[in-house]
């Protein structure tokens, strides 16, 4: 299997191997996606879509340090900026368990948070 090697843009250092799909694997996916978007019936519930936001939310912030050493080392990014990236992404998934019980397909816009 192929793979790409993620490097710290600031000093060139290997971070990670993160194996790569071929293109019958990403079709599979994609008409899997597709499958399922078209039949409601496929679809999780509005609980179990909550259960799984609120264990993410949950797994992000007990991993804050982590996901901020992270990508500050990826992106290159200071530390202090990263943080706040990670915070603002746990707050975003907050937002999405907030918004499922309006949903309405509104995008959140940028920025608010």
């Amino acid at each position: 299997m192929k793979s790409i090697t993620v490097t710290a843009p600031y000093d060139e250092r290997v971070l990670a191997s993160i194996a790569l799909q071929d293109m019958a694997e990403v079709n599979n996916v994609l008409d899997l996606a597709k499958k399922t978007y078209d039949d409601p019936s496929l679809w999780l519930s509005k609980y179990k879509r909550i259960e799984i936001l609120e264990k993410t939310m949950q797994i992000m912030s007990s991993k804050i340090e982590e996901l901020t050493l992270i990508a500050a080392n990826e992106g290159g990014k200071p530390y202090s900026d990263s943080k706040v990236e990670v915070i603002r992404a746990i707050n975003g998934v907050k937002i999405a368990i907030e918004h499922l019980g309006a949903f309405e397909g509104k995008e959140i816009a940028m920025g608010h948070t």
